[in-house]
């Protein structure tokens, strides 16, 4: 493995891996984060956070959403994004609000709302099992533990793509989870409860859950590993390594310049706001004895977005063939340099 010598104030890890063609890689992750303001103005954040390393749950994995995803990827097909943070009302009696994830680049756009709404149950009624009144909605948490799914522990069902959430009600003869969801997709909301709902949420996605579960494919046999020593197997699902939702993919990799547009998510600000991806020095060096230095470069596949920090992270990764760097007495040296990271001197914010 290289020795790492990073240059630049960013976080920044070198691990053995397998590419997307199941051969043996050394994979550099590095991880820019920049602070943002209710204005649309970037700024590099002083004290850079450090790569998450391993998933962590709010409560027991078996039951509950993540809190953090890992970044350590060895390789992403394209770039995704997902946000940590809380919805907020415009007014404090209001009882919902819409938030709003729109991102742009120069040929492409995407765009995702949800509506957050108060505390409310299901109830019975002439006409069916429809959602009591809603009560006014106090600034929430976006988890996936307040959107549709849940268990029936009475006979161990549960629903794949969101065990921890509420509302899961798969018998028309009895009420297992009265709670309403408080998460919903706007074009799919209904005041009658609805046994087809999709749980809603811009968080990431625990491996377990559908559809990433569905992801890991057919389990090698232990024949197989001895003879490859590659855990993937010969037609893993090439987004094994995603942990958004399906709707937060883009097209390709993030190059910069991109427009983000948050609303819903600011007390101070009820309108929605607007930012620009900077662009940045996204070149590192490999220097070989007797070899003369070779550039390569990142592709950036990972938009982390944290409202309540007012923060969001870039991450990079960049795999490199484990047999043309990897040697018994290795003397490669992997450099990050120090302006690696994004060009903010030109980028005006915008409101």
């Amino acid at each position: 493995m290289p020795t790492l010598i990073n240059d630049s104030s960013m976080k920044a890890i070198v691990l053995p891996g397998w590419s997307a063609d199941r051969q043996p890689q050394q994979t550099l992750v590095i991880k820019v984060t920049c602070d943002f303001d209710l204005n649309g103005s970037l700024q590099l954040s002083e004290e850079q956070p450090e790569l998450v390393l391993v998933d962590e749950y709010y409560g027991d994995p078996e039951n509950s959403s993540l809190k953090q995803c890992s970044e350590i990827q060895p390789f992403k097909r394209n770039a995704e994004f997902y946000l940590f943070g809380k919805a907020y009302p415009e007014h404090p009696q209001n009882k919902v609000v819409i938030t709003g994830v729109k991102l742009s680049g120069p040929d492409w756009e995407m765009e995702k709302k949800l509506l957050v709404l108060g505390e409310h149950h299901w109830k019975r009624g002439f006409s069916g099992i429809t959602r009591s009144k809603v009560e006014p909605l106090e600034p929430m948490e976006l988890q996936y533990e307040l959107a549709y799914g849940g268990q029936n522990r009475k006979n161990d069902q549960y629903l794949p793509e969101n065990p921890a959430g509420r509302g899961f009600n798969p018998s028309i003869w009895w009420m297992n989870d009265p709670r309403a969801p408080r998460i919903e997709y706007e074009n799919n909301f209904q005041m009658q409860i609805n046994r087809n709902a999709r749980p809603a949420g811009y968080g990431p996605i625990p491996i377990n859950w559908l559809p990433r579960a569905s992801r890991l494919g057919k389990p090698l046999t232990e024949k197989e590993l001895n003879q490859t020593l590659c855990p993937l197997g010969k037609y893993f699902h090439p987004y094994l390594y995603h942990c958004a939702p399906d709707d937060q993919q883009l097209p390709g990799y993030l190059q910069g310049e991109e427009y983000l547009q948050l609303s819903g998510f600011f007390a101070d600000q009820p309108k929605s706001i607007q930012l620009q991806l900077p662009r940045w020095t996204d070149q590192v060096q490999l220097f070989r004895q007797n070899t003369p230095p070779q550039s390569y470069k990142l592709v950036c596949d990972t938009l982390v977005v944290n409202t309540e920090q007012q923060q969001i992270s870039l991450v990079y990764r960049l795999g490199l063939p484990a047999s043309g760097v990897v040697r018994e007495q290795s003397s490669d040296f992997l450099v990050i340099p120090e302006d690696f990271g994004p060009d903010l001197s030109e980028l005006s914010h915008v409101s």
